[in-house]
């Protein structure tokens, strides 16, 4: 199979590093519409990796693209006065400019991967035989049409202007937030130094403006103003340095001094005005060869401080689906599956999204965190268990075909995985009926549902059952079955 990503950003670029390390790809092409030349003036300032991101780097081996980026460990939420109003830890939590993850990823990419100056214009689809649509070329400004032939696979990681969801979702449209940010960039080393591995927020609720400081590296400060268009119009497109600056002293105007600091050192020629989107998820997220991942798929506002993250867990997710498949004709079904796993799975961050903004443009207190934990992430459930894999599994483990699991066949699993004290609890755990045989369905509930805790059997087994596990499981089953079959 040859994958064309449409889209050399984070979720572009992290998808291809992902099918190359964990699925059986023959040919991986990456588009990307910027030169490099415009490319590092298109990477915007920065953004906060929440723990399901910085997993998800370290899954394909990309953690280091994090060196010189701060860890965030706190946040600190504070009044107009500077008087802390709340404080809360954020464990594994990085702030990085955007450019040292996109530049890392492309270097473990290579440079034969990704084609530049290939800004996709329309994705053209066509009937199949079962009444359904497949990608059957894409057209490229100023490069002509590219033919999709019959086993290539097309990811649309290019953003929320994505032509691929405009394909599928002819007449769809996305709204603007109602809250908007005007974000800023610059070397300041001595605030990045103050502001050390702390968020902090100061808000002002009777306006609608919350002003954000953070430090992605120990010299450059990234300060962003939310405010409530309803409330307040934004500057006039092209507006100068001098008009930006009083907008925001007119805003901020009796700010704590490490915010009114930043006012009058920031570099505003970096300022840009960012309309958020708030919107649901498409009606259609795939069709029979291609798919939406990233913000092509699930735009996020940025108070869940999930957009990259997010981004990052398709390419995990999406790469495992892809790595097992067994034939190209299952590519539908896997496309489907992945794109309804994943629809459930961001409705949590687009719902808690919209509570946070809701929660920013009340007149009260702000009572909610401006942003979205790590913990509500699907991915850790993913790697311990990816769903694709189980129907390989159930058919390996089931050694005499007749569709459930007896105490013999669980007990080889158990052994392979060093978990053989764990035969009575766990084989009970999963025979939810009590029959005395575990049929598909029971094990994948057991295996994708949380378990009762952290010294239960089944927590142990789903933690053996990583994807390189569940390989290696595989791998060691299927030879004894084989070699049970030869001497009979």
């Amino acid at each position: 199979m040859r994958v064309r990503i449409i889209g050399g950003g984070v979720a572009g670029l992290s998808l291809a590093i992902a099918l190359g390390r964990r699925a059986d790809i023959d040919a991986i092409t990456v588009y990307e519409r910027e030169t490099s030349d415009t490319l590092p003036r298109k990477l915007g300032h920065g953004l906060i990796l929440m723990a399901n991101g910085v997993a998800a780097l370290e899954e394909i081996d990309a953690g280091d693209v994090l060196e010189g980026s701060s860890a965030l460990r706190r946040t600190v939420i504070q009044d107009g006065d500077g008087a802390p109003m709340q404080t809360e830890p954020m464990g594994e939590v990085f702030s990085a400019t955007r450019a040292a993850i996109v530049e890392g990823l492309r270097t473990r990419l290579g440079a034969s991967t990704l084609r530049l100056a290939h800004r996709c214009v329309e994705v053209h689809l066509e009937a199949t035989h079962s009444g359904r649509s497949r990608v059957c070329a894409l057209s490229f400004a100023g490069s002509g049409r590219e033919e999709i032939a019959e086993d290539e696979l097309v990811v649309d990681a290019s953003g929320w202007r994505s032509p691929l969801c405009a394909a599928l979702n002819p007449g769809f449209s996305r709204k603007s937030s109602r809250v908007k940010e005007l974000v800023t960039s610059t070397s300041l080393p001595e605030l990045a130094d103050r502001l050390g591995d702390t968020f902090v927020k100061t808000v002002f609720p009777e306006r609608g403006v919350a002003f954000g400081m953070l430090a992605p590296t120990a010299e450059r400060v990234i300060g962003f103003l939310q405010f409530d268009s309803e409330r307040i119009t934004q500057p006039a497109r092209g507006a100068t340095e001098g008009a930006i600056r009083s907008f925001l002293r007119e805003h901020l105007r009796d700010a704590p001094p490490l915010v009114q600091h930043y006012i009058e050192h920031a570099d505003l020629s970096t300022a840009h005005v960012w309309h958020p989107v708030d919107a649901d998820l498409p009606p259609l997220l795939h069709c029979d060869n291609a798919v939406l991942i990233g913000d092509a798929a699930h735009p996020l506002l940025p108070f869940t401080s999930q957009g990259v993250s997010a981004a990052l867990e398709d390419s995990i997710i999406l790469a495992d689906t892809l790595g097992a498949l067994t034939d190209a004709t299952e590519l539908p079904q896997a496309l489907e599956g992945f794109a309804a796993d994943r629809a459930e799975d961001v409705a949590v961050y687009v719902e808690q999204g919209r509570a946070i903004l809701e929660d920013f443009v009340g007149a009260s207190t702000p009572a909610a965190l401006p942003f979205i934990d790590g913990a509500v992430s699907k991915l850790g459930e993913h790697l311990s268990l990816p769903a694709p894999r189980l129907p390989d599994l159930f058919r390996a483990l089931d050694f005499d075909g007749n569709g459930v699991l007896d105490r013999p066949e669980v007990r080889r699993a158990l052994d392979h995985l060093g978990l053989s004290e764990d035969l009575a609890r766990t084989f009970d755990d999963l025979d939810v009926d009590r029959s005395g045989g575990i049929d598909h369905e029971e094990l994948r509930l057991g295996l994708r549902s949380a378990p009762k805790s952290d010294s239960s059997g089944l927590f142990r087994l789903r933690c053996k059952l990583t994807p390189r596990g569940i390989g290696s499981l595989l791998s060691v089953v299927n030879c004894e079955r084989d070699g049970a079959q030869r001497h009979r």
